[in-house]
């Protein structure tokens, strides 16, 4: 089964269409444009996934080092299934 990534943008942001895209592994998730944006981005660190309170699972971005960090798209699907580490604060 694909895992569904859905854009996520802050809540401050309105009138943006989310992208959307299917993925079986993280190196898929790494090739969507508005991830390969953060990836290629010099302070990128490293891909997290998080469950968040309303049981949202969410794809965070660490940077540098872990300081900073964005949740960039819904997750749904097995994510299990995704070799990323669990993101903690």
């Amino acid at each position: 089964m694909l895992i569904k990534v859905v854009q996520r943008f802050p809540n401050s942001v309105a009138g943006m269409i989310a992208q959307e895209a299917e993925c079986n592994t993280v190196e898929d998730i790494e090739s969507i444009p508005f991830v390969q944006r953060w990836v290629n981005d010099k302070n990128f660190w490293r891909l997290c996934k998080s469950t968040h309170t309303s049981g949202d699972h969410l794809l965070m971005v660490e940077t540098n080092k872990g300081e900073g960090f964005w949740a960039i798209a819904y997750l749904y699907g097995d994510i299990d299934k995704l070799d990323l580490p669990e993101w903690k604060k």
